[in-house]
């Protein structure tokens, strides 16, 4: 037989292994790695026997990025007696399509973010951030990202219990790869408080007629500052004196608020004084009670008089006040007709600082007439009621008399005579009289006066001497009437 060659080399090749498809997780949540999930084969295909190995599969994504229709590839290592592994190669890898999507359920972490829960009403629905910027909760300790928040009110209006909302987004490196966390509502935490309005200038309050109330009124208008554009605000002022008593007097101003806005502001308050006056109110009475016609009496005055009923604009709760009459008076003492008569007034009492006197009441009707009622006083007239005949009918009168009644601006002329002249006894005796001085024409003279007591005796011849009567003596006695 031929002889076999000794000196003949040859190679031994590492066989060749395969395996079964993997079982590869091809949808994964970002999570900073490129790994993938992967089950193999315990054991790979073409191990000659007695050979024992076994297999082992790492998959991962060609980045870690998040991302659609990423390659996944799957390597393979063998495993197992190192001088039964160095006979076989592993298999060659697995390659496949998989997705990355991005990190969900992420939280911003707690404390990072804060912000101020109340503020006065601006017209938006801004909120104050302290700290805008925070954490996610679940972030990969080396990626670059975090969290930006914004926070706003649900609206603008001025209330409490208000619902804050808060919205987020993501900055860094690494913010595709994770979801924006979900926006947050927080009820009940938010205060928008309403904001305070002013005057731009000092309000003005009108002078006013005493009334007996409070009540003041604005002069001229109020300019709101510090509405917020497009609001509409309008205000209105009620004005109210501190007293109702007549004076120099401190106004009080409460301001309101109009408009569809108006819930969002504060009505202003005006700190300052203002002082408007209150003056006294004329009073009206209706007519008293006036004699429009008298008798002379030399002197003006007319009678009349008053009640407390005859005011007709007193104020309530402030009726203390009596009407008196300072004077009520003839324009002259004359008599005449329509003439007039002034009626003044004052007026007194607890309330009567408030207002003043009724204006003078005149007439011009009135009326004063020729005084009737002068009469001489009987026994004041002393006349001679016996004499010699001497032709005339004449007697001296030794006193004209006293009148009575009148007021002093008249005096009396008596005169007096016989009936006729001749030679008799009881004869008749006519008086007569006139009025003499300034208010001779306002009264009417008294009546004459008739007696029958005159004596009237013959005249004696010359040289005819007759003896001395007794009856003669007592005929030469003045008379007294």
């Amino acid at each position: 037989a031929p002889e076999m060659p000794t000196d003949l080399i040859a190679d031994i090749t590492p066989r060749q292994l395969t395996a079964p498809d993997p079982d590869v997780q091809r949808i994964k949540s970002y999570d900073g790695n490129a790994t993938a999930k992967v089950t193999v084969a315990q054991r790979p295909d073409g191990v000659v026997a007695p050979d024992q190995i076994d297999l082992r599969g790492i998959a991962s994504y060609d980045n870690k990025e998040v991302g659609d229709n990423k390659a996944i590839t799957v390597k393979y290592e063998l495993t197992g007696d190192p001088t039964v592994i160095k006979n076989y190669i592993a298999p060659v890898d697995y390659l496949t399509i998989g997705k990355i999507t991005k990190s969900t359920n992420d939280t911003v972490k707690a404390g990072s973010i804060s912000y101020q829960k109340e503020k006065t009403y601006d017209g938006t629905t801004d909120i104050i951030m302290i700290d805008s910027i925070g954490e996610l909760s679940k972030k990969n300790q080396s990626d670059s990202v975090w969290v930006v928040a914004r926070a706003r009110y649900a609206d603008p209006d001025a209330e409490t219990g208000k619902t804050i909302i808060v919205e987020y987004r993501l900055e860094g490196r690494d913010m595709n790869n994770y979801e924006v966390p979900e926006t947050e509502y927080i009820t009940g935490e938010g205060v928008i408080r309403p904001k305070q309005l002013s005057i731009l200038s000092a309000p003005k309050a009108k002078d006013k007629v005493f009334d007996g109330t409070t009540v003041a009124e604005l002069d001229g208008t109020v300019t709101l500052n510090g509405v917020i554009e497009p609001d509409y605000v309008d205000v209105s002022a009620a004005a109210r004196f501190d007293t109702a008593i007549v004076g120099n007097r401190q106004v009080v101003f409460t301001f309101s608020l109009t408009g569809d806005a108006k819930d969002n502001y504060i009505a202003p308050v005006w700190p300052g004084k203002v002082n408007a006056r209150i003056t006294k109110r004329q009073l009206h009475a209706s007519a008293p009670a006036l004699t429009t016609r008298k008798m002379y009496d030399g002197n003006t005055n007319a009678e009349v008089s008053v009640s407390a009923d005859m005011f007709t604009n007193l104020c309530a709760d402030y009726e203390d006040v009596i009407l008196e009459v300072i004077s009520s008076k003839y324009d002259d003492a004359t008599v005449g007709t329509n003439k007039r008569i002034t009626v003044a007034y004052r007026i007194k009492g607890d309330h009567a600082g408030n207002y003043s006197a009724p204006t003078d009441y005149c007439i011009t009707y009135g009326e004063i007439y020729v005084n009737d009622v002068l009469t001489v006083e009987p026994g004041s007239v002393n006349f001679q009621n016996k004499k010699t005949y001497d032709g005339s009918d004449t007697i001296h009168v030794n006193n004209p008399g006293s009148l009575i009644g009148g007021c002093g601006d008249v005096t009396l002329v008596t005169t007096a005579r016989y009936g006729d002249v001749n030679v008799g006894e009881e004869k008749m005796i006519i008086i007569e009289y006139s009025l003499e001085g300034p208010g001779k024409d306002y009264y009417a003279t008294p009546e004459p006066e008739t007696l029958y007591t005159g004596v009237i005796t013959k005249t004696l011849s010359p040289g005819f001497v007759r003896p001395l009567m007794i009856a003669d003596i007592a005929g030469t006695t003045p008379l007294v009437y």
